[in-house]
């Protein structure tokens, strides 16, 4: 990810303006659950509804071991290592999203569980085989290789496990306009369609088992209000929820999931 695209998401503020949300949404920020930040940490359309859904699909069991690429502040992986029981490991390029993930993931005591660190979903940090499940929610957007991105995952994840990516993906042709959630220009944006995961997946040895198409709730999640969320990226925050609620109601983007096993 470059400078620029960093920047778009960079916060150093990221805790302290989620726990002021926090507060004015009635929570105690001295004694935080994982499900009081369920409406705050979760960037990706359907947010806690969406997370609950899928993750039954990864197959985890009690300490099963998982990577969340592209973790963001954390809240998909507090939430599936409370909802499998698994440790999770969290990576992201943005250094304020780390700092962010592991304060928050302290204040909730999932420390022991839940980790991150600094890395690359193109270039991943681990062994072959170390995870038993991979995910990847609202990040390929801004990651042009699909293919090194989807072989890195199936690297790490061991034979039998999943992977799942859960992506706003093209459905049409149609312009985007900018800015976007995931980018200020559309020099950074690299939304694709199905079949680009799909064979990059293919060529990574992924075996697909299941897709899930959140259209409907996407319907509805950009419509404003939106500040009920903490606020994570620059001024303008309006105008990207407006167009991505272009986009979707106009069928030109929407979120999908995919659910592949390792082979």
């Amino acid at each position: 990810m470059s400078e620029t695209m960093q920047s778009h998401y960079a916060r150093a503020d990221l805790v302290e303006s989620l726990l002021e949300d926090l507060e004015k949404a009635g929570h105690d920020p001295t004694a935080l659950k994982v499900r009081d930040l369920g409406a705050f940490d979760e960037f990706h359309v359907g947010k806690r509804e969406a997370s609950t859904r899928l993750a039954p699909l990864l197959g985890l069991k009690q300490d099963d071991q998982l990577i969340d690429v592209g973790c963001g502040i954390g809240g998909p992986a507090r939430f599936f290592a409370q909802a499998t029981g698994a440790r999770v490991t969290g990576i992201d390029l943005t250094p304020d999203f780390i700092d962010a993930a592991t304060k928050l993931t302290r204040l909730v005591g999932l420390s022991e569980r839940v980790n991150f660190q600094l890395a690359s979903g193109t270039e991943l940090p681990f062994e072959d085989a170390r995870f038993d499940a991979a995910t990847l929610m609202h990040v390929g957007m801004n990651i042009e290789d699909k293919r090194t991105l989807l072989f890195e995952m199936a690297r790490v994840t061991r034979s039998g496990g999943r992977v799942l990516v859960y992506d706003l993906m093209r459905i049409d042709e149609g312009e985007l306009f900018f800015p976007m959630p995931w980018a200020s220009f559309a020099r950074f944006s690299f939304v694709d369609r199905e079949n680009v995961y799909l064979d990059a997946a293919a060529a990574a040895g992924l075996t697909p088992t299941k897709r899930i198409s959140f259209q409907e709730t996407a319907r509805t999640f950009f419509d404003p209000p939106r500040e009920t969320s903490v606020r994570t990226t620059k001024p303008g925050r309006p105008q990207r929820f407006e167009n991505a609620r272009q986009a979707v109601r106009e069928g030109i983007i929407s979120p999908i999931a995919h659910v592949f096993t390792r082979e």
